[in-house]
């Protein structure tokens, strides 16, 4: 089983505040962040790995503008094609990471669980 989760302080990050970012066409957390760690399950786990992808994607109301917002919060579960199983949560609220923002890719087996943090740290539990 495995797990990644994205969570944030806040959507879009201080140094991300442009409007393309904080919108759900072109920005958002998954998009943003998330596509790196898919990234790195198909390179771990082979390319078309995932067979399904069954999430509840939170989205705060459009602004008085019409942007449409990206997503708030996200949990669901990437299913691969061996069945592993990947939990999926996003929040950008600080409701979890606090002032800091939290990304880690983790993936448990037999003989332990072994984390991608950050990009820059794989680290065993």
């Amino acid at each position: 089983s495995g797990w990644l989760g994205l969570h944030f302080a806040r959507w879009p990050r201080e140094w991300q505040q442009v409007g393309w970012c904080a919108g759900r066409e072109e920005g958002g957390p998954l998009r943003e962040v998330g596509t790196h760690f898919f990234f790195a399950i198909h390179e771990v786990f082979g390319h078309g790995c995932v067979r399904r992808v069954c999430a509840t994607v939170g989205y705060p109301p459009a602004e008085g503008d019409g942007m449409r917002p990206a997503e708030a919060t996200v949990s669901g579960t990437l299913e691969l094609q061996d069945g592993m199983r990947i939990a999926l949560e996003v929040t950008t609220d600080g409701s979890v990471s606090g002032d800091e923002d939290v990304y880690e890719l983790g993936v448990t087996g037999d003989d332990g669980a072994v984390v991608c943090d950050r990009f820059t740290a794989l680290r065993s539990l």
